[in-house]
């Protein structure tokens, strides 16, 4: 579903589950692109974190796709099936 919406994390965040990766797959299907405002938000409220190898420019490039209204609410269950998904594994 990213690749069709032209954002490309995988090579830019190592690990997709991870924090950071969680954090901009959650931001994306709000509609709003990561730009460096954005992006310094983020950082500063410790969502994403500073020891990324990533540099900005490449979040910027990977994560600004064109996700259609079904591809957002498609990636927000997702997300939501994730989350529960990790519960039921924890326990």
């Amino acid at each position: 579903m990213l690749e069709e919406a032209n954002i490309k994390l995988s090579g830019t965040l190592p690990y997709i589950n991870g924090k950071n990766a969680r954090s901009i797959l959650e931001y994306l299907p709000t509609g709003n692109s990561i730009d460096g405002a954005k992006y310094n938000e983020m950082h500063e409220q410790k969502i994403i974190a500073h020891n990324l190898k990533a540099t900005k420019e490449q979040i910027f490039d990977d994560s600004n796709g064109v996700m259609f209204p079904l591809q957002c609410r498609m990636m927000k269950e997702l997300l939501v099936h994730l989350g529960e998904l990790n519960i039921h594994i924890k326990s």
